[in-house]
């Protein structure tokens, strides 16, 4: 009983956020709100060069926030639901191209099961917002698979405050880094890897304790001609860049970012391993150096490099989970 507390405890302190400005915790549920349509429109403005066409895309929720199209069918066979930052929200590929919905209508067609595929990513999401969304959002909807696919915007928070629970909120289209830009901060990879460990742990313990499926993803990095070595060195020196809105940012710091961002993979394999989870390895299975699937920003889909994915997660999940045999809510 006392372990089950502590772990419980444990939970709930990985999906609390602190204010800097004060002593006040709060409980972040970083989502988008329901029933919305916006537009979007690629690439960002001060990135356009000359023969550039602007593409504008729209983004739509659902009555729960998550984007459309969400919920095909009334009576499902499995409701499988997609978490992480805008990598999986996908905001700017055509609505009925992003990867999670696509997933959903490969599976369908593939075993003739009636499959609804729910995108709940929000941009700039790390893993603790995925986890509140799934203690207060998801698991009360009894989810049958739960997609984890988050890295990048661990990283970032993890790099530049050393903890989940520093910084000001992290409101949308809010730059929550403003105060540290063009400073340099010195990481304690250690740390951070540690702390990034404990809340993808954190987040398979309560999907597993809620009944629901965990399949984790490990995230793209565009490649890059600089090898990256196995290991992690003790403290590394980052310089944040004064723009958040670089396309590609300076050498040197993305060459922190992918050593990083290799080792964060390698955590998500080894949890994979260790539960014996469906790991679909997207960082070694998506051919990152290509220009034809990701955008210029490194990390997002383009509507190519987000059909590629689907066709991947799909047959991972026919390969490896028996769906044909899934009754709803008896994962």
């Amino acid at each position: 009983m006392a372990l089950a507390a502590s772990l419980v405890v444990g939970i709930i302190l990985i999906a609390l956020e602190f204010e800097t400005e004060d002593t006040t915790i709060t409980i972040q549920l970083r989502q988008h709100d329901p029933n919305i349509s916006k537009n979007a429109i690629t690439p960002f403005k001060h990135l356009l060069k000359e023969g550039d066409r602007l593409e504008e895309y729209v983004l739509r929720t659902d009555a729960n926030g998550f984007i459309l199209p969400s919920r095909i069918h009334d009576n499902p066979d499995i409701d499988i639901y997609f978490v992480g930052g805008s990598t999986t929200e996908c905001e700017t590929v055509k609505e009925i191209l992003r990867f999670p919905y696509q997933v959903g209508r490969i599976l369908e067609e593939k075993t003739g099961l009636k499959i609804n595929a729910f995108n709940a990513g929000v941009g700039g999401n790390n893993s603790q917002h995925s986890l509140n969304i799934l203690i207060h959002k998801i698991l009360p909807l009894h989810p049958d698979i739960v997609v984890y696919h988050h890295n990048i915007n661990d990283i970032v928070q993890l790099a530049y405050y050393n903890s989940y629970n520093a910084g000001e909120r992290n409101n949308e289209g809010v730059d929550k880094f403003s105060k540290l830009r063009g400073s340099t901060v010195q990481l304690d990879t250690k740390s951070i890897s540690i702390q990034y460990k404990n809340a993808l742990e954190g987040f398979v313990d309560v999907c597993i304790n809620g009944g629901a499926k965990p399949v984790l993803m490990t995230q793209v990095l565009r490649s890059s001609p600089d090898q990256i070595r196995d290991g992690l060195p003790q403290y590394l020196e980052l310089t944040i860049p004064p723009n958040p809105f670089d396309s590609i940012p300076e050498p040197a710091f993305l060459k922190i970012i992918r050593i990083i961002h290799k080792a964060f993979n390698s955590i998500i394999r080894d949890e994979a391993s260790e539960h014996n989870l469906l790991l679909i390895d997207l960082d070694r299975l998506v051919p990152i150096a290509s220009v034809d699937l990701l955008s210029d920003n490194l990390v997002h889909y383009n509507d190519s490099g987000s059909i590629f994915v689907a066709r991947v997660i799909a047959e991972h999940f026919l390969d490896s989970l028996d769906l044909k045999h899934v009754q709803h809510g008896s994962l």
